[in-house]
C-alpha cells in the first residue's frame, strides 16, 4: 500500500535499504538484519515492484556482503529476480560497522557486478545496474572502484558528509 501511495505521489524511484547495520535496525528487524531472511526480502521487493508495474519507476535495493561469495551472490540475484532493477552492494558485512569497519571488499563487489551482468544481459529482457559502495573517500577512490568493479555507479557517504567538496576535480581535501 505504501508503494502505491509513493507511486501516485510521483516519486522517481523507490529504494529498499537492506544495508543498515545500526542497532535500531536490529531491534526493528530491518536493514541489514533482514539479510538473514531472504524470502522476506524477496516478498518485500516483489510487492513494491508489483505496485510499480506499468510505470517507469525503478525499485532499487542496497545490501551488504554476507560471509561468503556464494551467499552474497545468492541474495543479490534473489533481489533482482524479485524485481530490483538497481542493486547497490556495500563491500562490508553486517559486523563491519563503526570501529570494526575495516576496508570494503572490492573483490566481492566486482564478483557481484560480474555475476549480475552475466545472469541478466540485455538479451534476457531483464537488465540490472550495480552501484558499488565502500572505502570511497575521494574522487580518485570512486574512479578506481568503478574501474575495478565495472559498476555503473559508485556511492559514498562518510567522506562526503565530512567534506562535500571531496569529489570535485579541483577540491582541496
Amino acid at each position: 500500500k505504501a508503494a502505491r501511495v509513493l507511486r501516485d505521489f510521483g516519486v522517481s524511484a523507490i529504494d529498499i535499504n537492506f544495508g543498515c547495520p545500526q542497532n535500531v535496525a536490529k531491534r526493528g528487524k530491518y536493514g541489514a538484519y533482514l539479510l538473514e531472511d531472504v524470502p522476506l526480502m524477496q516478498r518485500l521487493v516483489s510487492a513494491v515492484a508489483d505496485a510499480m508495474e506499468g510505470t517507469s519507476i525503478p525499485v532499487t535495493c542496497k545490501m551488504r556482503c554476507l560471509d561468503t561469495h556464494e551467499a552474497t551472490l545468492g541474495v543479490a540475484k534473489s533481489l533482482v529476480d524479485a524485481g530490483a532493477s538497481v542493486l547497490t552492494i556495500h563491500g562490508r558485512t553486517l559486523r563491519q560497522n563503526k570501529q570494526r569497519s575495516g576496508s570494503a571488499n572490492w573483490g566481492m563487489m566486482r564478483d557481484v557486478c560480474d555475476a549480475l551482468r552475466a545472469a541478466y544481459t540485455a538479451g534476457s529482457g531483464r537488465g540490472v545496474s550495480v552501484v558499488a559502495n565502500g572505502s570511497v573517500a575521494s574522487l580518485c577512490d570512486a574512479e578506481k572502484l568503478a574501474a575495478f568493479t565495472g559498476a555503473e555507479g559508485v556511492m559514498s557517504a562518510e567522506a562526503l558528509l565530512e567534506n562535500p567538496a571531496a569529489f570535485m576535480r579541483d577540491a582541496v581535501v
